[in-house]
């Protein structure tokens, strides 16, 4: 199965949200879209890489943030490997949508997206880049 609109209209709020958010400087796309079959039942999985010094303001209003999103059914905040990581599933039609979000500084991303932060990975995607092609955020997101 393909892609859904609704999973292609989520990813577009997500990168819209992250180009106007200062505090963001990039989102990298893993999980199903990381070198996986991408269908109607696929969640969206994405790293989130922030700005060392907003990354604790940041993290602290991760409810509201994710809210601009579109309408929360559940929220869950939990942590991975000492990096905050959300679960929010969103009502959106024919089928709820999940979103994973996990949460880097920017300072930690040449080892963000590798085993075992991230080990379903085989590819990833950069969405939003606002570190003007740093090479350890292109790093990060190749390897």
């Amino acid at each position: 199965m393909a892609e859904t609109s609704v999973r292609r209209e989520m990813v577009q709020r997500i990168v819209n949200r992250g180009q106007h958010d200062h505090r963001i400087v990039g989102l990298v796309a893993y999980g199903s879209a990381g070198g996986h079959e991408v269908d109607s039942w696929s969640d969206i999985d994405v790293a989130v890489f922030l700005h060392d010094e907003q990354f604790e303001t940041f993290t602290s209003t991760l409810p509201e943030w994710l809210d601009q999103l579109g309408v929360l059914l559940l929220l869950i905040k939990n942590e991975t490997i000492g990096h905050p990581l959300t679960r929010a599933v969103y009502d959106v039609e024919p089928l709820p949508l999940r979103v994973d979000m996990v949460y880097y500084r920017l300072g930690e991303m040449r080892n963000a997206l590798r085993w075992p932060q991230i080990p379903t990975a085989d590819t990833v995607s950069v969405w939003y880049d606002a570190t003007n092609g740093q090479p350890d955020f292109l790093h990060a997101a190749a390897s």
